[in-house]
C-alpha cells in the first residue's frame, strides 16, 4: 500500500510536471517514500521470521 500511494504521488507531480513544462515543483512524492520505508522496513524485518515460526510449529 504504501508503495502504491508514493506512485499515485508520483503520477500527481508528473502530470503537474506535463501542464506546466515544467521540472521546478517541489518533488513531494519523496516523503512519503523514505517516510513510508523509516517506517515499513524495520516492521517487515521484525516480523518476516514471525510468520515462519508458525509454520513450522503447526
Amino acid at each position: 500500500m504504501w508503495l502504491v500511494a508514493t506512485g499515485v504521488h508520483l503520477l500527481i507531480w508528473l502530470i503537474m510536471c506535463a501542464v506546466t513544462l515544467s521540472l521546478n515543483h517541489s518533488p513531494f512524492f519523496i516523503w512519503p517514500l523514505i517516510g513510508g520505508a523509516v517506517i515499513v522496513v524495520p516492521w517487515w524485518l521484525a516480523v518476516r521470521g514471525r510468520s515462519k515460526e508458525r509454520v513450522t510449529r503447526s
